[in-house]
């Protein structure tokens, strides 16, 4: 059980701290004590009132049980559901977001949506993207030494949603801005406070988005990129309302923009930590995408993982966890879990990661997942064509207040140019 009938912390909680300064700066040598001095890999997290999970198997049983849900309304936590006649547009796009949607609904949203994720137009957004990585490393030529955080993992996120969504570059910032009140807007640790702020920057977002939709509706031609595919998508008479295309932007936006942003600096600070692992990369391109899995299972950045709520009492590993409650798959534990990982601790971008759960699984698998792909790769390409001698100038800085991420506010490259 998570608690001690003495009230004692149970050796769960004494080992697995996500909120710790050591966490923060090294969460493999927490999880690694946690593997190797308790066979616990379930507990509570007061600070969360949130169970936590992090073994591999478990993470994997939770994610694809229909007995819970990733939306946050059905939290016994959560701020009261409002009439459907008081909510605001920004509040209607989450509810018609994938991660809110029940199983049937996001069934057959992502059945309808199908044309916009395949392999067709992952190839268009690949040529659609391209210029924005290349204008992003572009402003680094001459540098000697550049911020991640603050230049490629700015620009490229940016840019890439705008360009899919179809937003001009005068108006990414307010983009940027929806994508933050995306992700923070329902945060389990978000106070009421934080909502009526995060909520004014968003509206002017939405606004925007209904703007590009309306505007793409009236063109006799729809166009075959990511939004035309959606305004024409069609099985039967059944179609995706206006709504429902904006709740697929929201986990784009997700996805495609606060995730990514944290996604670069990670990327580069693994290879840059493990020069024989960048020269692999360096000498066989084609091992990007597998490098991308791996380096995101060696060195996640997340602090909190995926959260799903009860619709009714479940029970695993011997704990009930009742209706409302919370459950944290703790994906980045389960990276890292020897019993599914051979030295777990080892970064190798070569390793068969069959069976992975970094980007989730099954019906609820990241639907930016070919968004962040590609824009990891093109980034990794050619920052390896750009500085192929290029290192770390110093440690990376993190935010240890950052809401669910390990997240890094500087990490400083000297591109030996």
């Amino acid at each position: 059980m998570s608690l001690s009938e003495t009230g004692e912390q149970t050796a769960f909680q004494t080992y697995y701290k996500p909120q710790s300064e050591e966490y923060l700066e090294d969460f493999r040598t927490v999880v690694d004590r946690l593997f190797t001095k308790t066979d616990e890999r379930m507990g509570w997290y007061e600070p969360w009132m949130a169970w936590i999970v992090t073994s591999h198997d478990l993470c994997k049983t939770i994610l694809a049980d229909t007995r819970l849900t990733p939306d946050f309304m059905k939290w016994k936590f959560a701020p009261p559901e409002q009439a459907e006649a008081d909510k605001n547009d920004f509040e209607r796009m989450l509810d018609n977001a994938l991660f809110r949607l029940d199983k049937e609904a996001h069934r057959r949203v992502r059945k309808l949506a199908s044309k916009a994720f395949s392999m067709r137009m992952t190839e268009q957004i690949e040529s659609q993207i391209k210029d924005v990585v290349v204008n992003a490393f572009d402003k680094l030529a001459d540098k000697e030494f550049f911020n991640v955080a603050d230049t490629l993992s700015v620009d490229i996120p940016r840019g890439s949603m705008s360009r899919l969504v179809g937003i001009p570059p005068e108006k990414e910032a307010i983009f940027h801005k929806l994508g933050w009140a995306m992700v923070r807007y329902n945060g389990i640790a978000t106070t009421g406070e934080d909502r009526e702020e995060l909520l004014r920057a968003a509206l002017e977002g939405v606004a925007m988005l209904q703007d590009v939709i309306q505007r793409r509706r009236d063109m006799p031609d729809k166009g075959d990129d990511f939004i035309g595919l959606l305004l024409t998508a069609q099985e039967g008479d059944d179609r995706l309302n206006d709504w429902e295309i904006l709740g697929i932007v929201a986990a784009m936006i997700a996805a495609g923009s606060d995730t990514a942003g944290d996604m670069h600096p990670t990327l580069l600070y693994a290879l840059l930590s493990n020069p024989e692992q960048f020269d692999k990369l360096k000498a066989n391109p084609d091992l990007a995408n597998n490098a991308i899995t791996e380096i995101l299972r060696y060195e996640a950045f997340g602090k909190t993982g995926l959260h799903r709520f009860a619709l009714e009492d479940v029970e695993f590993e011997g704990i009930t966890v009742k209706k409302g409650e919370q459950i944290i798959i703790a994906a980045q534990a389960g990276g890292l879990d020897p019993a599914q990982w051979d030295r777990p601790l080892e970064l190798d971008i070569e390793r068969n990661l069959n069976g992975n759960i970094v980007f989730g699984v099954g019906a609820h698998v990241c639907a930016g997942l070919f968004l962040a792909r590609i824009q990891a790769r093109l980034m990794l390409e050619e920052f390896g064509k750009r500085f192929p001698n290029a290192e770390l100038a110093e440690p990376p800085t993190r935010d240890p207040a950052h809401y669910n991420a390990r997240h890094i506010t500087k990490l400083l490259v000297k591109t030996n140019i």
